[in-house]
């Protein structure tokens, strides 16, 4: 298992660094408690946002594999109530795209991987993408909720998954969700 950390990490710490200069990244991590690193508004300075890339990608190379529980609706909560935040704060008008990367299943929330979905589908309905990322074998649950979703069983097919990430969506690709489709 740990090697297949070191490979996602290798992947994501290299798609981060190509990313444009002017992109802003929040990372929401969970080994024992969920830590969030979003930018605030003094980095929205060129120098500030390349300062914010700096330690998001320094927190990437630093994050260690665990078998704890895993927490992925409670990040999918946070990223819903930070990017509301943001619209409400800043522009309505944004681009915004949740990367939910994950190499398990939802074991902190008894809704277990359908409360991942249902979280997916509640940010779809405020057009907000999310791409799903499963990496060796775990997370294909997302697969048919998710705006996008890839399969990664290396760090090759990681790395061409995450270059999917900044793709606009095709003009036939549906991001609109029906009620029906959010469930109870």
């Amino acid at each position: 298992a740990f090697a297949e950390w070191r490979q996602a990490k290798a992947a994501f710490a290299k798609w981060l660094s190509s990313a444009p200069a002017g992109y802003r990244y929040s990372l929401i991590t969970f080994p024992r408690k969920l830590n969030v690193d979003f930018p605030k508004p003094d980095k929205s300075s060129p120098e500030g946002l390349a300062a914010h890339k700096q330690r998001v990608l320094a927190a990437v190379r630093a994050a260690r594999a665990h078998s704890r529980t895993t927490t992925l609706c409670d990040g999918l909560d946070i990223a819903q109530s930070e990017i509301r935040r943001r619209r409400k704060e800043y522009s309505p008008y944004e681009r915004h795209v949740v990367l939910l990367f994950t190499d398990g299943q939802e074991t902190g929330n008894s809704e277990g991987n359908d409360g991942v979905k249902r979280r997916i589908l509640k940010l779809r309905r405020e057009q907000i993408e999310v791409v799903g990322i499963a990496f060796h074998g775990e997370g294909d649950y997302m697969n048919g909720t998710a705006t996008r979703f890839f399969e990664a069983g290396n760090q090759a097919e990681l790395a061409a998954g995450l270059s999917q990430v900044d793709a606009e969506p095709g003009t036939d690709h549906e991001i609109e969700v029906s009620e029906a489709e959010l469930g109870p």
